[in-house]
C-alpha cells in the first residue's frame, strides 16, 4: 500500500470519528435538552463526555491526511483543499469556543445540583447558539463529503458548505425554538402547583 492510500484511510477514520460525534451530540442532545431533572442531564451529559475527543481526534486525522494527500497528488491552492482545510479549521474553533464553552458551563451548573432543572439552567441547556453552531457543523460536514467527492471548483467548493452549513445552524435553530415551544406548552396545561 502506498502513502496515499495510507492517508486515504486516515482521512476516513477522521470522517468516521467526526461523523460518530456528531451524531452522539444530536442523540444525547435530544435527551439533554428534555431532561426535567439534574439526575437525568447528568446522565446525558456524561454519553457527551468522549465528544470533544472525537471531534480533535477528527479533525487532526482530517488535516494531516488531508495536507499530505494535497502535497503528493494535488495542490494547495485547488479550491475544494482550501474550503475543505478552512472548514476543518473552523470546526475546530467553533467546537473548542462555542460548544466546548457552552457544554463546560452546563457542566458545571450539573455538577451538585439536585431536583428539577430551573428555568435559567434549561435557557442555557437550549441555548440557541450551542445547537445552531452544532447542527451547522454537521451540515457543513455533509457538505465536505459532497466536496471530496465531486471536487468542484471555487463556486461549488464555497457555495455548497456554505449553503449546507446555514441550513444546518437554522434546523439547530428550530430545535431549541421547538423545545421551548413544547416547555412553555407544559407549563401551561400543567395543573395548579404543579410548576
Amino acid at each position: 500500500m502506498n502513502g496515499y492510500g495510507i492517508a486515504m484511510f486516515v482521512h476516513m477514520i477522521g470522517l468516521i470519528a467526526l461523523f460518530g460525534g456528531l451524531e452522539i451530540v444530536h442523540h444525547g442532545g435530544t435527551r439533554l435538552r428534555a431532561a426535567s431533572t439534574w439526575e437525568d442531564a447528568r446522565t446525558w451529559l456524561g454519553l457527551l463526555r468522549p465528544i470533544r475527543g472525537m471531534f480533535i481526534a477528527g479533525g487532526v486525522f482530517l488535516l494531516a491526511s488531508g495536507m499530505y494527500m494535497a502535497r503528493v497528488e494535488w495542490s494547495f491552492g485547488t479550491p475544494w483543499v482550501v474550503v475543505g482545510t478552512i472548514v476543518v479549521l473552523l470546526f475546530l474553533a467553533t467546537g473548542a469556543l462555542v460548544s466546548g464553552r457552552i457544554f463546560a458551563r452546563i457542566g458545571r451548573a450539573s455538577a451538585q445540583a439536585k431536583g428539577p432543572i430551573s428555568d435559567e439552567a434549561r435557557a442555557l441547556i437550549r441555548s440557541p447558539l450551542l445547537w445552531s453552531s452544532t447542527f451547522g457543523m454537521n451540515g457543513g460536514a455533509l457538505g465536505m463529503v459532497w466536496l471530496m467527492t465531486t471536487k468542484p471548483g471555487w463556486t461549488g467548493s464555497i457555495g455548497i458548505p456554505l449553503a449546507a452549513t446555514v441550513l444546518g445552524s437554522l434546523i439547530g435553530l428550530g430545535m431549541t425554538r421547538s423545545g421551548r415551544a413544547r416547555a412553555v406548552g407544559t407549563h401551561a396545561h400543567a395543573p395548579a402547583g404543579t410548576t
